[in-house]
């Protein structure tokens, strides 16, 4: 499955690990920012790239396992989580719930470790599972009326 992985610009170092345990396991991870080394100078280019990886994904993870800062905003993750959400695709929340809109993500892992026992468990049919049970219509329930 093609994964878009959206998080806070500085968790790069950590989410590579992340992906590398994703592709072990057959998935694509798409999301290029992850492989940057610095930091993206022309900001507009790195937001079209962005949509461009985000729109061949079927699913968004988006992490909130980071702590808290109130230096920074994490805003671009909860664009890319709230562009996944308009485009009926499903997003996967792996960390805290920090806003309202959280709340309405029907899948939620409370850490990286719980979403990879949970892939672990379920093999190649967890994230086909999920595109084929989910109402995208009602992102509060969990499967099919």
């Amino acid at each position: 499955m093609k994964l878009y992985i959206a998080a806070r610009f500085s968790a790069k170092g950590r989410l590579r690990v992340i992906a590398e345990r994703l592709r072990n396991l057959g998935h694509q991870v798409v999301s290029e920012w992850i492989w940057i080394d610095g930091e993206d100078r022309e900001l507009p280019l790195a937001a079209i790239r962005d949509y461009k990886n985000l729109h061949i994904a079927q699913c968004l993870l988006l992490d909130t396992t980071d702590p808290l800062d109130p230096d920074q905003s994490g805003g671009d993750r909860e664009w890319e989580g709230g562009h996944a959400t308009a485009r009926n695709m499903t997003v996967i929340l792996i960390g805290e719930k920090r806003h309202l809109f959280h709340h309405l993500i029907p899948i939620h892992f409370h850490t990286w470790d719980d979403l990879f026992n949970a892939l672990e468990k379920g093999g190649g049919a967890f994230f086909w599972y999920l595109l084929n049970n989910l109402d995208t219509d009602d992102r509060t329930t969990r499967g099919k009326r």
